[in-house]
């Protein structure tokens, strides 16, 4: 008996990959398809043969070859550096994709492309842009974008640095944003999760990374692997329920992922975020009352917040307490003191502040 296409890519398959790079690979098939359906992409994007797919690391193919076989894109093109992921897609999985298309009509063919530029260099996507003649359609920033998803594995140690980028140009309509409210289905490290969603070992704690998350976009809780269930409350993974994935249907044993769905949100527009992204990183340092902290601001802001009615509600409040949206009216309020400073101002400085801050507390 012949084997269907979309059982070729199984997970014997894929741990012919013997390397791992330091990320986390999840490799089952039927695990994605479950993650699909929570995501709902067949909703989203009802015209699959329109769809281009940038994938951001995926150094063995298992994501893009299960999204092949769920919805059966236009285009995929992986942008992975690494030489021994380029070997693994020239040795085995290309040999199988070819495979894979003498059985299918040409309406379902894999159209599977790696480039060799480096997702962590910023520059590297202009190159790719040129380079692969894939330039998206630039659609409304009414609705999520139609014809472009992103997907990333950033499992590794510096996927939550990339993921916090990623999340800045929602807000600034920069980079791929630029061509509408493009969606990213995100492949982290469970703890990295847990901080958008403010949570920390479990426990609730509020940062930036979670304000931003909150301001940029929606983001829901997909996955998450059974060994990394600890960085999130019960309650939380309750009301979320995402997909248990199991440790045998990863590359390793050890392996641990959570999945996380980002879609852009549209930002209010009367909002300058360059001083909002200098209010939250300011201000969420410090647990301490705003009526307290608020002259970390800049010189002279408490003569000014503490006047102004508008301030009243957030007074007895710490910065991390806020939600987005009153760190929105927040920094609308900023915008009306006179005697602001330039938010270009650095870090140091405000460290400074901090300091005598506590020191007064």
């Amino acid at each position: 008996m012949s084997v269907h296409p979309d059982r070729l890519f199984s997970k014997e398959f894929f741990r012919k990959m013997v390397w791992k790079y330091n990320f986390s690979h999840l490799i089952d098939i039927d695990a994605y398809h479950q993650i699909f359906d929570k995501a709902k992409l067949k909703k989203m994007y009802k015209e699959p043969e329109k769809l281009n797919v940038l994938h951001l690391y995926s150094p063995q193919g298992a994501l893009p070859s299960a999204l092949q076989s769920y919805l059966h894109p236009r285009n995929q093109i992986v942008m992975d550096p690494f030489p021994k992921c380029r070997a693994f897609y020239q040795k085995h999985l290309f040999p199988l994709v070819k495979k894979y298309n003498e059985k299918v009509d040409d309406a379902h063919r894999y159209n599977l492309k790696i480039c060799v530029e480096n997702p962590y260099k910023w520059e590297s996507y202009h190159n790719f842009f040129n380079k692969e003649s894939f330039i998206p359609e630039e659609q409304s920033d009414d609705h999520i974008h139609t014809n472009f998803l992103v997907t990333c594995n950033y499992t590794n140690s510096f996927g939550e640095q990339l993921a916090v980028q990623h999340l800045n140009t929602f807000g600034n309509r920069n980079w791929i944003q630029k061509y509408g409210r493009v969606r990213m289905l995100s492949l982290l490290d469970p703890a990295s999760a847990g901080k958008f969603f403010g949570y920390q070992r479990g426990k609730i704690l509020r940062n930036r990374m979670t304000v931003q998350a909150q301001a940029y976009a929606d983001a829901k809780l997909l996955a998450v692997s059974r060994n990394g269930l600890s960085h999130f409350p019960e309650e939380f993974i309750e009301k979320s329920n995402p997909v248990i994935l199991e440790k045998d249907q990863f590359l390793s044993a050890s392996d641990s992922m959570a999945v996380v769905d980002f879609q852009p949100k549209k930002v209010p527009t009367d909002v300058n975020l360059d001083e909002f992204d200098y209010i939250t990183k300011t201000l969420l340092v410090t647990k301490i009352p705003l009526k307290e902290s608020i002259d970390l601001l800049g010189f002279g802001a408490s003569e000014f917040f503490l006047n102004e009615p508008d301030f009243k509600p957030f007074m007895d409040k710490s910065a991390r307490d806020l939600s987005a949206e009153e760190f929105f009216k927040l920094t609308k309020l900023f915008g009306y003191w006179p005697f602001r400073p330039d938010v270009m101002l650095t870090f140091e400085d405000i460290g400074g502040r901090i300091e005598d801050t506590h020191n007064r507390r």
